[in-house]
């Protein structure tokens, strides 16, 4: 509730009932997602706003004190995420499969400490570019050339 899109999309101005950012990851494949449920006439601003906050990312380096809070954020999540013992036979299997070493929760934690804030940066550089950039609809949208505008990076 606390991210950089729900505090700007949601709190400041008020153009979603909820927005969040997910990231899925595969072997030789992954992607991020920012979901948001907008009402039809705040579709185009809301979207606006989401790339504005995409550019800032790739623009400029996050706060230390932002990266910390990430770092703690995803730790904690995936602690939480293996407190029954199905998730953490699902963590192990995952690992066993997918990797030629099994690292424990401990190692990957060593790893997230390790990034920085220049890690941040060129990775989000490397995402948010137009020709990276998909965009998905549920809804009767007509404008469809006034989004296709906006969506220039």
């Amino acid at each position: 509730m606390s991210s950089r899109l729900f505090i700007n999309v949601r709190e400041r101005q008020g153009l979603a009932y909820y927005v969040h950012t997910g990231t899925e990851s595969y072997q030789e494949a992954g992607y991020l997602a920012t979901s948001a449920g907008v009402e039809h006439k705040n579709l185009a601003k809301a979207v606006e706003t989401i790339l504005k906050e995409y550019k800032k990312i790739a623009s400029r380096k996050v706060t230390a004190q932002e990266l910390q809070k990430a770092k703690d954020y995803v730790k904690g999540k995936s602690v939480m995420g293996l407190e029954s013992s199905d998730s953490v036979a699902s963590f192990l299997i995952g690992q066993e499969i997918r990797k030629e070493k099994i690292l424990t929760p401990k190692d990957i934690f060593k790893k997230i400490d390790k990034v920085t804030q220049e890690d941040i940066l060129r990775v989000a550089k490397d995402i948010f570019r137009n020709e990276k950039l998909n965009l998905a609809l549920t809804g009767p949208h007509k404008r469809t050339k006034e989004l296709e505008e906006i969506l220039k990076f």
